[in-house]
Order: C-alpha cells, then sequence, then structure tokens
C-alpha cells in the first residue's frame, strides 16, 4: 500500500513540473510562452470593458 501511494506521490509530482515547464523562467523550452503576449492580451481586454 505504501509503495503504490509514493508511486502516485511521485508521478503526480513530476507530473506537476511537466505542466509547470511553460512558466519556468529558468528554462528554455519549444513551448515557452512569451509573457508579451500575455500582457497584450491583458491590455486588450482592458480595452473592451469599458462602462457605456
Amino acid at each position: 500500500m505504501i509503495v503504490l501511494l509514493s508511486y502516485i506521490l511521485i508521478y503526480v509530482l513530476k507530473l506537476l513540473r511537466l505542466l509547470d515547464t511553460p512558466f519556468d523562467p529558468r528554462s528554455k523550452t519549444q513551448d515557452s510562452i512569451s509573457l508579451f503576449l500575455l500582457r497584450e492580451f491583458h491590455e486588450r481586454l482592458g480595452e473592451g470593458t469599458t462602462p457605456r
């Protein structure tokens, strides 16, 4: 039982590290996300929400 729980915990930790990779500033990968694009998208969202 302890072996199964350990395996699941290690699997989840590795999965979280893998999912966090695009946002990790220390690593450069092919799927890295540009913060410039995120900031530009955020600014465009702000322009579209003006009250009338």
